[in-house]
């Protein structure tokens, strides 16, 4: 085990994002897991801090397999590989489940509109781990729509082949430790609990709205 849990993984990354100090910057974390080091990475380096809503889009018929991801704004990003073969008609089921799913984060998490706070700004896009990265793919075209002035993306671990194929798509990239298999980037956490509408809510300085 290589951290403890995303409190000591937070931190671990925060000491080599500290050039950003001081930055005309924000910290932007990708739900879930990302909201809580997204947190921690801002407080340690003096820094305001958000989410970026995006959700990812599973194969019909499955709960692990990643075809791609939607953010809060509607844009849809698929991978083209990953949908070869399926319906189409199943493939949209999948797309408006995940944006109805995003939307019922938004409406728990009330988080601050997020172009408030990227704008004009060197983003740190966060998440606790890099599996596919078809949700930070999402992500990263996210901020640059809402006008990034530069991409940072930062992780504790992620797996290689992703981490590869993401570093293209940003000016900077930081993960702590690249593992050949998602296993082992799960591996990484003594302590990976799950992460709750209440806590992100709490992190995020708003009170949790209840229905």
């Amino acid at each position: 085990m290589l951290f403890r849990d995303r409190i000591d993984a937070a931190k671990r990354l925060a000491a080599v994002l500290h050039a950003w100090r001081g930055e005309n910057a924000v910290v932007m974390g990708v739900p879930r897991g990302g909201v809580v080091i997204a947190d921690v990475v801002a407080r340690e380096l003096g820094l305001p801090f958000g989410c970026l809503m995006a959700r990812k889009v599973v194969a019909p018929g499955s709960s692990r397999t990643v075809i791609g991801a939607v953010t809060l704004d509607g844009h849809v990003r698929l991978d083209t590989h990953a949908v070869n073969g399926l319906e189409t008609s199943a493939v949209d089921k999948a797309v408006q489940q995940a944006g109805a799913e995003l939307a019922i984060w938004q409406a728990s998490f009330h988080a601050p509109a997020a172009r408030d706070l990227v704008a004009d700004r060197v983003v740190l896009i966060v998440d606790d781990g890099i599996l596919t990265g078809r949700t930070l793919d999402a992500a990263i075209d996210y901020a640059a729509r809402l006008g990034a002035a530069r991409l940072v993306l930062a992780a504790p671990c992620g797996v290689r082949e992703s981490v590869a194929r993401l570093a293209p798509r940003v000016d900077s990239l930081v993960v702590l430790v690249q593992s050949g298999t998602a296993e082992a980037v799960a591996g990484c956490y003594e302590h990976l609990d799950a992460v709750t509408d209440e806590d992100i809510a709490a992190r995020l300085g708003r009170k949790l709205r209840r229905h």
